[in-house]
């Protein structure tokens, strides 16, 4: 059986994948349809504008640099980020081409519209307090998927759940959903 998972954008590509092979069931974290989070600057919430023109040779290359918190709550891992923007942890970019932001938004454009072709069962977590991407994102992914998908709300994390405070919540709810997606039906809200 193969099972598929993926943090932000990468959570939309799992979808995607789902959509068209034979998937058992798939995790998505943070889905992102807009950088809508308590923490976004200005112009990312603007974004949706921004990418009519972000594929114009000139802008496609500007980027979002990503600052504190990073998508972290837990303060250590924070700290880290920042004294050393080169620490990579798996999920995260430092920096978003405008470019790159276009493509995210035809993505997620793609996956409303494929969102009914996609049998297998998909557990959604999202942070209630998500810098980046408001839990709104969430439902909006549920909507697209329909009865199929399952939401799950964190507490006491940001963006970056499957490396935050939560991480080990993340780990058990993504597992005892793999094995068994039916029994883990009592996750699901709303």
């Amino acid at each position: 059986h193969v099972h598929v998972a993926g943090v932000c954008i990468g959570g939309a590509l799992a979808v995607m994948l789902s959509a068209s092979r034979p998937i058992r069931s798939a995790a998505v974290y943070s889905m992102t349809f807009r950088y809508d989070g308590w923490s976004m600057p200005l112009w990312a919430r603007l974004a949706p504008f921004i990418q009519y023109v972000a594929g114009l040779p000139l802008l496609r290359r500007l980027a979002f640099q990503e600052s504190e918190p990073f998508g972290l709550k837990d303060e250590r891992l924070r700290r880290l980020v920042a004294s050393s923007p080169q620490t990579f942890i798996a999920g995260s970019v430092m920096r978003l081409p405008f470019g790159a932001l276009r493509q995210m938004f035809r993505l997620g454009k793609h996956i409303e519209r494929i969102g009914r072709q996609v049998s297998a069962p998909t557990l959604i977590l999202h942070a209630v307090e998500d810098d980046m991407s408001h839990p709104r994102n969430a439902w909006r992914l549920q909507r697209a998927l329909g009865s199929g998908a399952q939401v799950r709300l964190l507490g006491d994390c940001f963006h970056m759940i499957h490396v935050d405070r939560q991480r080990d919540v993340v780990a058990r709810w993504t597992a005892d959903f793999f094995c068994d997606p039916d029994a883990a039906a009592g996750y699901a809200h709303g």
